[in-house]
């Protein structure tokens, strides 16, 4: 799993459910939601490791205690000591579980109940709006359908991202470096009197931006990148 900040809550389950999921699998299911018309989603970063759960809704400022950090549990691992997908002892029929497979699991990391960061928490939601001005279809050509054709399901677009990106590496252009860091802008809240195109986007966003292909290692391009936003081996 690549997103320990990336966060997607589901409004259809009153917000109860959150999972965890790779920047990837965010955007193209994101986007398939978009095209069948759920135009309210959107996708939230997080700290998960700063995360906790919100005991009482009514405080004005909840202080995060080591007790009430919030748990993560990866969705196959529940599945498994749950035995959903095999010896369950309860009472189903088939079509209870249609569509439930470990490979459309496989990216999840669930958790329950309400969940706050603190509030210097520097990431933040961003909307498919936002992120097609920012440029994501020009930085994820694959993610264009022409207007003849249906939209194909997340499974079978995100296993042809994975199939024809990942064979070989792929270098950095001036054109993705841009487009990754205002979407990384998107997910990285100002601070007061900040200007948005003169902050410093979050790094981790900015390396989840990047993913929707295999990288060259050593890429000087990028890497210059990096040294001009002050970020050093460390910040990671």
């Amino acid at each position: 799993m690549l997103g320990q900040h990336l966060l997607w809550r589901d409004r259809s389950q009153d917000e109860l459910l959150s999972w965890t999921i790779s920047y990837p699998f965010a955007i193209v299911h994101l986007h398939g939601r978009h095209v069948r018309g759920q135009e309210a989603a959107f996708i939230s970063a997080i700290n998960r490791n700063r995360a906790y759960y919100l005991e009482k809704w009514h405080v004005e400022r909840p202080i995060p205690q080591e007790n009430n950090l919030a748990k993560f549990y990866s969705a196959n691992d529940l599945c498994d000591y749950t035995g959903v997908y095999h010896d369950h002892d309860w009472p189903c029929k088939k079509k209870d579980l249609f569509g439930l497979h470990p490979r459309k699991t496989n990216h999840e990391y669930l958790t329950h109940g309400v969940v706050e960061c603190p509030e210097n928490n520097r990431l933040q939601q961003a909307t498919w709006g936002n992120l097609v001005a920012a440029g994501i279809f020009e930085l994820v050509p694959e993610l264009k359908v022409p207007p003849n054709l249906r939209v194909a399901g997340l499974y079978t677009v995100l296993r042809h991202l994975r199939t024809t990106n990942y064979n070989n590496e792929h270098r950095t252009t001036d054109q993705e470096l841009a487009i990754a860091q205002a979407i990384a802008r998107l997910h990285t809240r100002l601070r007061p009197g900040e200007i948005r195109e003169q902050s410093r986007p979050n790094l981790w966003m900015l390396l989840y931006a990047l993913t929707f292909r295999k990288r060259v290692a050593g890429d000087q391009l990028f890497q210059k990148l990096i040294r001009s936003l002050g970020y050093k081996r460390k910040s990671v």
